[in-house]
């Protein structure tokens, strides 16, 4: 077909873009649950009662932000993975335009 392209052509500004935003939400998550587990939790254990509540409660809570924090930190290393794709994709590209020269 006329116009037809094959291949794969990386759009390197929206992709650096999405990796960006990518990230910001990894940390932006991160930071929100921190913030929102410490608020939530700040009086919780006090007195008797809320001392037998919290020992009951703490495991899981801790369960649960390591893995709020495995979260976290698994979409920052999947933006950085990103990054590092299109430093790849510029890299190939460039090599491939000197090739081109060469010839």
């Amino acid at each position: 077909m006329a116009g037809e392209q094959n291949g794969v052509h990386m759009n390197i500004d929206a992709t650096t873009t999405a990796m960006t935003g990518v990230g910001s939400a990894g940390d932006n998550f991160g930071q929100k649950w921190s913030s929102a587990v410490a608020n939530g939790t700040g009086g919780i254990g006090q007195g008797p009662m809320g001392q037998g509540f919290l020992a009951g409660f703490s495991p899981g809570e801790q369960r649960l932000n390591e893995e709020a924090t495995r979260i976290a930190g698994a979409v920052r290393k999947l933006a950085e993975a990103g990054e590092l794709c299109v430093q790849d994709y510029q890299a190939a590209d460039t090599k491939g335009a000197e090739s081109l020269r060469r010839e």
